[in-house]
């Protein structure tokens, strides 16, 4: 299993889903925002989608960091500790996502694979990076984020100090 730091997860779940293709995938889906439509001709801002996420997860009437709450979220911005059952799944490997490339030489040399992994490098978010969004987010919205994510945090080992 591949874990990724919650901060990089909603950052690159904004990009994908609410700002690439004039964001499609929330206006057709209707998620996290129901009332963001295929009418409206501007993107969300981070901050909107990150609100939307939390009054989603507010509206259960659970704590944020609970199972409850996280279960109402698209997968796309839904805890991982929620998607990957570490109770009920035995994993043989736990990677980290910006551990990526290193992880996945690991795991060639480990099967005595014959491969190398191409170079690539693509990404939506032009210079800013994933503290420059994370720093658009209020104190109430950042403290929340960090209550819904807790888990992810903290079992696996991700810091929640904002990026550079």
């Amino acid at each position: 299993m591949c874990f990724r730091n919650p901060y990089d997860r909603l950052v690159s779940a904004y990009l994908n889903k609410a700002v690439s293709k004039n964001g499609i995938y929330v206006k057709m889906h209707r998620r996290p925002c129901p009332w963001w439509t295929t009418k409206n001709k501007k993107i969300l801002t981070f901050s909107q989608f990150v609100n939307c996420i939390l009054i989603k997860a507010k509206k259960t009437k659970f704590r944020l960091d609970s199972r409850k709450a996280a279960n109402v979220l698209d997968m796309h911005w839904m805890p991982q500790v929620h998607l990957s059952l570490p109770c009920k799944v035995e994993y043989n490997l736990i990677a980290k996502y910006d551990k990526f490339r290193e992880s996945a030489k690991y795991i060639i040399q480990l099967l005595k694979l014959n491969s190398t992994l191409p170079e690539r490098n693509v990404s939506e978010r032009g210079n800013m990076t994933t503290g420059d969004y994370i720093r658009q987010l209020n104190v109430t919205q950042l403290k929340d984020i960090q209550m819904l994510y807790k888990y992810d945090f903290s079992l696996f080992g991700f810091d929640t100090v904002i990026p550079a």
